[in-house]
């Protein structure tokens, strides 16, 4: 009811987003932050919840792959694979937010997570230097 009276604004959608994500519902809270970035790109809530959930997939992965035993190298290599997709996926938000936000200390510490996971080293280095 509350987005067919405001359609327009874009803290009804973060709270939808939000709301999905805390149930388990990645897939509907990417929809909502989306669309409440497609309202206001300049929407660092949304911005930053959307590159989170990437984030946050990547993180499970890699510790789905690192407690697999030695003899399932296939298996890990699958998953870090995954992972590392997730946090592909993830910067360009991460990165965003970071433009939005630029002594988030919040933000910094998940771009420097990603970076150091992809092993993009000068990236890593330049957002080191700006501390």
């Amino acid at each position: 009811e509350a987005i067919e009276a405001d359609p327009t604004n874009e803290n009804l959608y973060r709270v939808l987003g939000q709301t999905f994500e805390k149930v388990g519902d990645k897939e509907n809270a990417i929809v909502y932050y989306r669309k409440a970035i497609e309202i206001n790109p300049d929407f660092g809530d949304a911005i930053f919840n959307l590159g989170a959930i990437y984030v946050n997939d990547a993180a499970e992965l890699y510790t789905e792959a690192n407690n697999l035993p030695f003899e399932e190298q296939k298996k890990y290599d699958e998953l870090k694979k995954q992972a590392d997709d997730n946090l592909y996926k993830a910067l360009p938000y991460l990165e965003r937010s970071l433009e939005l936000n630029p002594t988030d200390q919040v933000v910094i510490s998940a771009l420097k997570e990603a970076y150091a996971n992809l092993k993009m080293n000068e990236k890593l280095n330049s957002l080191m230097e700006k501390e």
